[in-house]
């Protein structure tokens, strides 16, 4: 017992020397905005309302209500801060590795080759994917529970009962319930029966195993048909069935190349459209040829046979021949793959040294000395999953035509206001990729950030021709619309895109801003009011106050005098102090217009002086205006907007975009 603690421990330290750099890991643009940053059901916490939605939500393709589950537990215990959600994913793959050496070393009696299986388990660099990256989640989670399914099988082998067999079945759908590709864990448990088990080779151990096959059998078809109706499964006309036999039979002999040598690591490897029909015929010749010398080799080697057919089998789901996404391939996609292939490693390494005559001390000293030098280049790996920049530059380094990664580079410097870098970046995802919608889009937002809105209505309006259902494009186009005057055509895209999403607060915000422009101001004050709803249902205070803001402009001083209404602009501004009580001066001046609507002119002197207070000195022309209107105040006058044409003024979400 003491020498398995020790060994849990030694595993422990080498996990943490590889991953010490997690802590310092942000959130990426790349789905960690849809599962944890941008969510507002993750961001409720466990709630009766969250749980209920984890069970309904088929975000990005995936119905994985555990996962859910567990963002939402980690948002309950740190909220935004990263450190408490990629420190989850770690303890979850430490569990992975300490698990997996003790159910091997219960199933081989072979505690050597099961430590040193874990230890390549917990270090290798291909496995940062899913331990660094928030979003993988239901990697670390999903294999938690393929681990313990293992561990009950290996129960329920030695003590058979009804029971245990439940526990297995539960684990199963547990997995499932974390990520689809738990479906072959049936199949991984007929090889096991063959080693380590060694249990007779009878229609029995198929026949036993069919509850199991009719629980993957329902959660495929629930999987199959979340991405499809989601649009994730390619069809033969994006990718032809030529390509995906080529990219899967090459990807087998890429996934091994980077086991052997983990170089050149990215965060997306684009699909190639012209595979390498060479390079794929080679990498297929291996795959037989390695096929064929574990089937001869079984009758004396058992665990090569089982090691080998564990990697190609559980890789099936996902090596691309059904296609999700437009990746070649995925480091993730390796985590539990590896668990057959460093079995065939560990145990033929230790029958090897075993014939050779190694003293046991050699033999535990190399394998210390591989995994150490695997340290620095896990560490290295976890680096660049720092934030955008580093990942998706790196991205950029290793790989060719990436377009993905020019998009977020581009999408990151677009944050930070540097449009000509940003620019750059997104018109090279348009011309790899003249498909993509979002690179027409966000290109269309720096264009028209630089003053081009003719230039970005073009975009917007070829992002929509290749997806039509695309809100984000029709409120942006909206938005360039109304800055180039066409306010009928700006109130008509805003108005789709709610159509299109009805929950879509910016797109809200954006008609009610256009219809006052249009001259529309009742119109437009049903707008607001209808997004001050929305915001209130849906807990979103920063959209309330936006709301609240658009209705004082109007009823606190437009020039339509049977528009005002300064009885009902006071209640509105006072709620934009509460919602926001740092008493920023827009807001103070808000206040003081409703006020002065009413006759209270000393109170919005007051709050009119406040607000020069707190303006900055290089905001000349607020200052400027709360000059003018405290002026108005103190001969007891009211202020009046002056009618602005059309597009005078920048609209709200000019600069929103979609996330991939």
């Amino acid at each position: 017992m003491s020498r398995t603690l020790a060994v849990c421990a030694l595993l422990a330290v080498l996990t943490g020397l590889g991953y010490a750099g997690v802590g310092e890991l942000g959130f990426i643009s790349l789905d960690d905005v849809e599962y944890v940053t941008a969510n507002s059901q993750v961001q409720q916490g466990l709630t009766a309302e969250s749980l209920g939605w984890a069970f309904r939500a088929t975000t990005l393709g995936n119905w994985h209500p555990l996962t859910w589950l567990s963002h939402m537990a980690a948002w309950e215990l740190g909220g935004p801060d990263p450190r408490v959600h990629h420190g989850l994913n770690l303890l979850l793959h430490l569990a992975n590795v300490i698990l997996l050496f003790l159910v091997l070393r219960a199933a081989t009696g072979d505690p050597g080759p099961s430590a040193f299986l874990a230890g390549l388990f917990a270090i290798h660099p291909l496995h940062v994917e899913s331990v660094a990256w928030v979003a993988e989640r239901k990697d670390v989670l999903s294999t938690l529970f393929w681990i313990l399914a293992l561990a009950a099988y290996l129960a329920w082998v030695r003590r058979p009962g009804p029971g245990r067999y439940a526990v297995l079945a539960a684990c199963l759908a547990l997995g499932l319930m974390s990520k689809p590709m738990l479906v072959t864990l049936p199949f991984a448990l007929l090889l096991l029966d063959l080693w380590p088990l060694d249990r007779p080779r009878r229609i029995g151990l198929l026949v036993e195993k069919l509850p199991l096959f009719a629980v993957v059998a329902v959660f495929s078809g629930v999987t199959f048909w979340v991405q499809r109706q989601s649009g994730a499964v390619g069809s033969l006309e994006d990718f032809g069935l030529v390509e995906r036999l080529a990219n899967a039979t090459l990807s087998y002999g890429v996934y091994l190349r980077q086991t052997l040598w983990p170089g050149g690591l990215a965060v997306f490897y684009p699909f190639p459209h012209s595979p390498a029909l060479a390079q794929a015929l080679a990498s297929g010749l291996l795959l037989v040829g390695a096929s064929v010398a574990a089937w001869r080799l079984l009758p004396r080697l058992p665990f090569l046979f089982v090691g080998w057919f564990w990697f190609l089998g559980t890789l099936v789901p996902v090596i691309g021949l059904v296609q999700v996404g437009t990746h070649a391939h995925a480091d993730r996609y390796t985590y539990v793959p590896h668990i057959g292939l460093f079995a065939a490693t560990a145990w033929g390494l230790s029958a090897l040294a075993r014939r050779l005559g190694a003293p046991g001390w050699l033999r535990a000293g190399l394998a210390a000395a591989l995994l150490a030098a695997l340290v620095p280049v896990t560490r290295a790996q976890v680096a660049t999953w720092k934030d955008d920049f580093t990942l998706f530059g790196h991205a950029l380094e290793v790989t060719e035509d990436n377009y993905l990664a020019h998009l977020f580079v581009g999408e990151a410097h677009r944050r930070q206001g540097r449009w000509a870098e940003a620019g750059s970046h997104l018109q090279r995802a348009v011309e790899i990729r003249p498909q993509l919608a979002v690179a027409h889009n966000n290109l269309g937002i720096v264009r028209f950030m630089e003053g081009d809105p003719d230039e970005a209505i073009r975009l917007y309006r070829t992002a929509l021709e290749l997806e039509p259902d695309y809100a984000e494009a029709r409120n942006n186009l909206g938005v360039a619309l109304l800055r180039s005057g066409e306010t009928e055509p700006a109130v008509e895209a805003f108005r789709e895109a709610l159509r299109r999403r009805a929950d879509y607060p910016e797109a809200r915000l954006n008609l009610a801003r256009a219809l006052t422009f249009a001259g529309r101001g009742a119109d437009a004050v049903r707008s607001y009011r209808e997004a001050l709803r929305e915001a209130e249902e849906s807990g979103n205070d920063a959209g309330a106050a936006r709301a609240l803001r658009g209705l004082v402009g109007l009823l606190a001083s437009h020039p339509d005098a049977g528009l005002r209404d300064g009885a009902q602009a006071v209640p509105y501004a006072e709620r934009v102090l509460e919602l926001d009580p740092s008493g920023h001066p827009v807001d103070l001046d808000g206040l003081a217009q409703a006020y002065a609507e009413v006759g209270r002119f000393g109170e919005a002197i007051q709050l009119t002086l406040q607000a020069l207070q707190r303006t900055p000195g290089e905001e000349r022309d607020l200052r400027r205006g709360l000059r003018e209107r405290l002026a108005l105040y103190r001969s007891g006058e009211p202020y009046r907007l002056a009618p602005s044409p059309p597009g005078a003024a920048e609209p709200e979400g000019a600069s929103a975009g979609a996330s991939m």
